[in-house]
């Protein structure tokens, strides 16, 4: 049995031996393309079709459509400062700060609005929902401090608007317990 040299191999933390590559980077071939503002980035050609395939198929999560039922449920389980929240966020006509959902929802600090938005991710993720096709979150830097803007997705405004959903917040009695 002909033993590999080590110069020619890497231990990983399995202890299997893995065969580096001799050719020079230089060498290599690699494909790029841009798919659907998507940058790819595979070793061969084989590897870029397959991939060209699969994306195909491909829906980013935050746009994924909703059915009725799933809205009805997901809507149906949420706390009345969640729902609060979402009304805020689906009539804001851009993305709102932490500061302005604060002020809306009158919650003393982020602390508390993270409360809130882990409540709407938890009821999501209850029913098998992905949070991010209910609500997006961007984090800028300003002078040095984080600002955080939030919105809804698009899919998750398109099903308010084919399904319906209770955007009425004032008949909805307050919420003292802070999320």
């Amino acid at each position: 049995m002909k033993t590999k040299n080590i110069k020619d191999s890497i231990e990983n933390a399995s202890s299997v031996m893995v065969p580096l590559s001799r050719r020079p980077k230089s060498m290599r071939h690699e494909y790029e393309i841009e798919y659907r503002g998507i940058k790819i980035r595979c070793p061969s050609l084989d590897a870029m079709k397959r991939a060209v395939r699969e994306l195909e198929h491909y829906v980013p999560t935050d746009q994924e459509p909703w059915t009725s039922n799933d809205l009805v449920d997901f809507t149906g389980r949420i706390m009345p400062r969640q729902r609060k929240l979402l009304v805020f966020l689906l009539n804001a006509e851009e993305p709102a700060t932490d500061e302005e959902i604060r002020r809306e929802l009158q919650i003393p600090n982020n602390r508390a609005l993270a409360g809130i938005l882990s409540g709407v991710s938890k009821v999501a993720l209850a029913l098998d929902i992905d949070p991010r096709r209910v609500y997006k979150q961007a984090t800028t830097y300003k002078n040095g401090l984080p600002e955080r803007r939030y919105s809804v997705t698009e899919a998750f405004r398109r099903a308010v608007e084919n399904h319906g959903f209770e955007e009425s917040s004032e008949d909805i009695p307050e919420d003292t317990s802070g999320a």
